[in-house]
């Protein structure tokens, strides 16, 4: 299965395991993040920023993100899907 340009995921696609965990108070209260295991991808919802900006508000929790953060690189992921930005890699994160 094609995602994105070049890069293929392997088989079993989609329909494999994923797990969605919860990050609590980071960019904003209750953000959180798909891992899909097999294909060693996570979508990282707001926690990451690729090519721009940090959206802090008033409300985010600097403290937290950065767990969030450490907690998407302990993964050991291949891809990272940001909020903004192009597909990437945790050490381009």
């Amino acid at each position: 299965m094609k995602l994105f340009s070049g890069f293929l995921l392997p088989r079993p696609s989609l329909a494999a395991v994923l797990a969605m965990r919860g990050t609590g108070a980071a960019h904003t209260p209750g953000d959180s993040f798909v891992w899909l295991p097999d294909a060693r991808i996570v979508s990282t919802g707001d926690i990451v920023y690729v090519g721009r900006l940090l959206g802090v508000m008033e409300f985010s929790d600097s403290t937290a993100w950065l767990e969030a953060f450490a907690a998407i690189e302990a993964l050991e992921a291949v891809r990272l899907i940001p909020c903004n930005g192009p597909l990437t890699t945790f050490a381009r994160a």
